[in-house]
């Protein structure tokens, strides 16, 4: 399937393109990538002439995502210049062509994710590149003299140019890996979600952590309800006894 190897190769790609060198090596450059990599897509499904799922035209999230654009466009058109509302700033490149890219990315990947083993593999893919992206980060922590821009000595940005990015990127694959190892009971990504943790305490960014930490919390809360839902009474004495 064409349109599915495109969407790997933005999970596997995207990432990690940098161009030393450039004003902007790691943003504005991977923003550029990606658009011509979900047009790309976008032209292949069109050619294959594959009907549109109306389910996943109007379902919540893909609503959501299309009221955001529609308060996005009214945004721009009504604020102080459109051109930059449009493209976004270099250096975060967070404009309505980045965000109706995102949707289109989002489409796609809801018509090619048909099964568990479907999600799987674009998880697992996405997974495995964040690994390289973490050894970067290792690496500019630990030889920062290697580092791409010398003037950010000692940074860790990995492939991404910023520790909130690297961050939330952390964050996101530590979670994906608790999900495949507890799912499929894979070895290997539990140690790919210690790496994660690792990579995430040596950040040391205030708001990563406390993002971090509300994140296994809500984790813990959902596996406690979980198990509040099947067991018997007594335990949920014991729970609420504990809340207390």
């Amino acid at each position: 399937n064409p349109v599915r190897l495109v969407l790997l190769l933005i999970i596997i790609t995207i990432p990690l393109f940098v161009v030393p060198g450039l004003y902007f090596p790691y943003t504005a450059i991977k923003a550029v990538f990606f658009y011509l990599l979900v047009d790309l897509a976008v032209i292949v499904f069109l050619l294959q002439k594959k009907p549109i799922d109306r389910n996943i035209l109007l379902s919540p999230l893909s609503l959501f995502f299309l009221g955001f654009l529609g308060l996005s466009v009214i945004s721009a058109l009504s604020g102080e210049s459109f051109t930059r509302s449009f493209f976004g700033s270099s250096e975060r490149m967070m404009g309505i062509l980045t965000f109706f890219h995102l949707y289109g990315f989002f489409l796609l990947l809801c018509h090619e994710i048909k099964s568990e083993p479907d999600r799987l593999l674009f998880l697992k893919t996405s997974l495995l590149t964040s690994i390289l992206v973490s050894f970067v980060g290792f690496a500019q922590y630990f030889f920062p003299e290697n580092h791409l821009d010398r003037s950010a000595i000692p940074v860790m940005i990995s492939t991404l140019g910023n520790k909130a990015y690297f961050g939330f990127y952390l964050i996101l694959h530590f979670f994906i890996s608790l999900e495949i190892f507890f799912k499929k009971h894979l070895s290997w990504s539990a140690l790919i979600g210690i790496l994660h943790g690792v990579a995430i305490v040596l950040l040391g960014v205030r708001g990563i952590y406390i993002g971090f930490i509300m994140g296994i919390l809500i984790l813990l809360s959902g596996k406690l309800w979980g198990a509040v839902k099947t067991q018997p009474f007594r335990l949920k004495q014991y729970i609420s006894l504990l809340v207390v």
